[in-house]
């Protein structure tokens, strides 16, 4: 999809941010726990891994625009030493300001969303995108995982994790927008097609289906991928 660029530099600004992670660095990734901050998190760690030859060091699953619990996230990724964060779906700029800027303390901070835009907080320790910061669109319809998988196929081949974004954009609801990136993956991974998306191949991983169909092709795939990279932390039903 082509899309008029209005920010470059913001480009040039994540491409700096992703190459210069080290295997010195410890990361640590704050993910919502939706199906498009889950793919999102799979697509970021696998870059990183890519970049710096190794996994994440920490990882913390919250709906952080609460503000109490937003206090502990940032408390324990300062308590676990992580100097490099990378927030995927988790709308920063709706949570207070000051408290947001506690993060930059001990951290340069990656901000990969794809919400509304309530304030833009860019500074010189945090890179902030928003697809309608960096294009001209709106940015409900282009989930966090497909935005974070088009930012991080910048520095590097993410090509075998194509399908994964597909997962976060049928169950945020922009099949619409993205149906030639998604019926093209299922295709390619002969996973099931139906009229409606939610009894795709994709749809089957998305809430209670986890359960109803961990039998199928994806579900093992998927669980695979979550075990790699999570090393065990998720407990996927039995």
């Amino acid at each position: 999809m082509d899309l008029k660029l209005v920010n470059r530099g913001l480009l040039d600004r994540f491409d700096a941010f992703a190459k210069g992670l080290s295997p010195k660095d410890k990361v640590g990734v704050i993910f919502d726990d939706d199906s498009d901050g889950f793919s999102a998190a799979l697509i970021a760690c696998k870059a990183v891994e890519r970049l710096r030859g190794r996994k994440p060091d920490h990882f913390v699953s919250e709906r952080v625009v609460s503000h109490d619990r937003f206090d502990r996230v940032v408390e324990e990724l300062r308590a676990n030493g992580i100097n490099k964060v990378i927030s995927v779906d988790a709308p920063l700029d709706n949570v207070a300001l000051e408290k947001v800027r506690v993060l930059e303390e001990f951290s340069e901070v990656l901000v990969i969303d794809h919400h509304k835009l309530y304030a833009d907080l860019n500074s010189d320790r945090m890179v902030f995108l928003k697809p309608q910061l960096i294009w001209e669109t709106e940015g409900s319809s282009y989930p966090t995982c497909k935005f974070a998988f088009d930012l991080f196929s910048r520095v590097g081949d993410l090509n075998e994790f194509e399908w994964i974004p597909c997962i976060g954009i049928v169950g945020d609801s922009a099949y619409k927008r993205w149906k030639d990136f998604v019926d093209r993956n299922m295709k390619r991974e002969g996973w099931k097609e139906s009229e409606n998306i939610f009894e795709s191949g994709f749809g089957v991983v998305i809430g209670s289906r986890w359960i109803e169909r961990k039998n199928s092709s994806l579900f093992r795939k998927l669980a695979s991928v979550i075990f790699r990279t999570f090393r065990g932390i998720f407990v996927l039903p039995e």
